[in-house]
């Protein structure tokens, strides 16, 4: 059904869509499982500490309205990428909209009080102008993390870029 979600829709690991080189559209066939977390979520602990998930044993609950547990939550012991650079002497600047990045799960390790802001859910637009008017604060060197949500479902490009592209294909 394009690009929404809908009740008939199967995770198919990332893994799995390179190894099979899948396009959307095609039909898959076999036997399901549930998704793991580790399928998807932890990429974020992967990038931010440059360790695998069985090191840094970030879980993340699959499902809505689940509370934090504590194998969600990226440990002190881990030194995180913005750490590292800030022992550099880089200035740290985060501004990002995804829930599962948020301070409560770790992922704020090594941003100064104040240069770590989070906007539940907003557009990239609201993200991107957010850093840029910080921009003139960031003394150099310094690392900026910005982390926007919208190519996920539904994606809704905005309209000079819808049109580039044309109709959304029906499948």
């Amino acid at each position: 059904n394009g690009y929404a979600p809908s009740q008939g829709d199967v995770y198919v690991s990332q893994q799995l869509v390179k190894a099979f080189r899948l396009r959307r559209g095609d039909k898959v066939s076999g036997e399901l499982k549930d998704m793991k977390p580790t399928d998807k979520f932890p990429a974020l602990a992967s990038i931010f500490t440059d360790t695998y998930p069985e090191t840094h044993h970030v879980e993340f609950s699959v499902e809505p309205g689940d509370k934090a547990h504590k194998s969600d939550v990226l440990a002190d012991a881990f030194e995180t990428l913005p750490e590292y650079l800030g022992g550099a002497c880089y200035d740290n600047w985060a501004f990002q909209a995804n829930d599962n990045g948020k301070a409560d799960y770790g992922f704020a390790q090594g941003f100064p009080v104040g240069r770590y802001a989070f906007e539940e859910f907003a557009p990239a637009r609201t993200i991107t102008d957010h850093a840029l008017a910080k921009l003139p604060e960031m003394k150099p060197p310094f690392f900026l993390f910005a982390q926007y949500v919208d190519p996920h479902a539904p994606y809704t490009p905005p309209p000079d870029y819808k049109q580039v592209f044309g109709p959304e294909p029906t499948v």
